[in-house]
């Protein structure tokens, strides 16, 4: 928390105006020890993390310089855009926050703010310093990949609106729709789906959704997608099938259902044959 002699040393300080009382309070509060914001953003980062990013604001306000830079590269600004604290971003633009900052990572505020799912600072950063839809971290993640990773479905939703992009691939040579698939997003799987994107997309790796989904142990996700027409039997570029890959990663449940499932074709074929005359 920002004690009353913080205040006062902010206030003095020649590297900036004076601090709004009110603004002050809002500040302090939302940084006060154990009283964490009301936002999602607890959930994303967790109470470790938070701690620690409580900690840097707190040290980085107190010198009242929107330059300074962390270790990471992370200036004021783009802590605040992680923690999608507004009123903290807005004094920061005031006092000439470089609202276009990359960090070390290359995120800046619209993708650090996404992967968080601040859909209201999103929206105040496009109204008033508008950014890149499509920009690119240094790991190839835009703000819709970052948001569909997470299950941000407003978010998701509201930068398709804004036409960003949904067939660029991250490094892991993934789209928004296969994030949301790998990380078990149903609903918003399904969304995708009926947006302009192809359930049957092979990816430059050989990997389709349905693999993305077994990969990741997700059965409810990968039964949608055989009964959305995915190829079951995919093969990616290292060899691997559904089997081998719920298999390696452990997924036993996945394993008894998708052998139960090819038996039962076997099965189905063998009566085939016979219906046939073929012996």
């Amino acid at each position: 928390m920002l004690s009353s002699t913080d205040v006062n040393a902010l206030q003095s300080s020649r590297m900036s105006p004076p601090v709004n009382a009110s603004l002050s309070k809002e500040t302090s509060a939302y940084l006060s020890a154990g009283d964490q914001p009301e936002s999602d953003n607890c959930r994303f980062r967790g109470s470790a993390q938070w701690s620690v990013t409580k900690a840097h604001t707190s040290n980085l306000l107190a010198t009242a310089d929107p330059a300074r830079q962390d270790s990471e590269g992370n200036t004021p600004l783009c802590l605040a855009a992680q923690a999608g604290n507004l009123v903290e971003a807005q004094q920061l633009v005031l006092r000439g926050a470089d609202v276009h900052h990359i960090n070390l990572d290359g995120g800046n505020a619209l993708t650090l703010a996404a992967a968080g799912g601040h859909l209201t600072f999103i929206k105040w950063l496009d109204s008033h310093c508008p950014q890149p839809v499509n920009h690119e971290n240094y790991s190839a993640q835009t703000a819709l990949t970052l948001a569909a990773r997470h299950g941000h479905q407003p978010l998701v939703q509201w930068l398709v609106s804004r036409d960003a992009s949904l067939t660029h691939l991250n490094d892991q040579l993934k789209d928004a729709l296969a994030e949301a698939v790998a990380n078990g997003h149903l609903e918003l799987a399904q969304w995708l789906s009926f947006q302009d994107t192809d359930l049957r997309r092979v990816y430059p790796d050989g990997n389709n959704l349905f693999l993305h989904a077994v990969r990741a142990g997700h059965q409810v996700m990968a039964q949608w997608l055989e009964n959305s027409g995915v190829d079951s039997q995919q093969i990616n570029e290292s060899g691997d099938n559904a089997l081998t890959l719920a298999a390696r990663h452990g997924h036993h449940h996945l394993l008894a259902w998708l052998l139960g499932k090819n038996a039962a074709g076997i099965l189905a074929g063998i009566r085939r044959c016979w219906l046939h005359g073929v012996h």
